[in-house]
């Protein structure tokens, strides 16, 4: 589900503090239509991050994309193990603007968090996303490095 209220994060979007009120409302707006979470879209049309979670795109083919931190994106740890285990892996990773657009061709779209981990997305605004082995691949090497510490 996507927020319906443009989101600009600002300065306090890089750093977790008790200041979310646009984050919690945006969940709260997700849970209103039914939805497990809300993804944040900027004024400029461009997917930021979920109301807790950090936001990843897969491209055919296997390629990964995700917000850059430049877009005052929260610079979530499992995001960075994510990306850490992206080139471990043999998987590209591109730190670029995610479009809506880019939502219509995803192969994959999967959530992280520290509590939740690596989470496929079954659904995108009622667009069933059909295929999860790249996520999976991610995950099984995330709790496995996770396990190894």
């Amino acid at each position: 589900m996507f927020s319906r209220i443009p989101f600009t994060p600002g300065v306090l979007g890089r750093h977790k503090t008790t200041s979310r009120l646009a984050w919690d409302l945006a969940r709260e707006e997700a849970r209103a239509a039914g939805a497990d979470e809300a993804l944040l879209v900027s004024p400029d049309g461009e997917l930021l991050e979920g109301a807790a979670s950090n936001l990843f795109v897969v491209r055919s083919g296997g390629d990964v994309f995700t917000p850059p931190l430049s877009a005052d994106v929260l610079p979530g740890v499992t995001r960075a193990v994510v990306i850490g285990l992206c080139d471990s892996l043999g998987i590209f990773l591109h730190e670029a603007p995610v479009s809506l657009e880019m939502l219509r061709w995803a192969s994959e779209v999967f959530l992280t968090n520290s509590v939740q981990e690596v989470l496929p997305v079954c659904d995108v605004a009622g667009r069933l996303v059909p295929e999860r082995d790249v996520t999976l691949r991610l995950l099984e090497a995330y709790r496995a490095q996770v396990a190894s510490t």
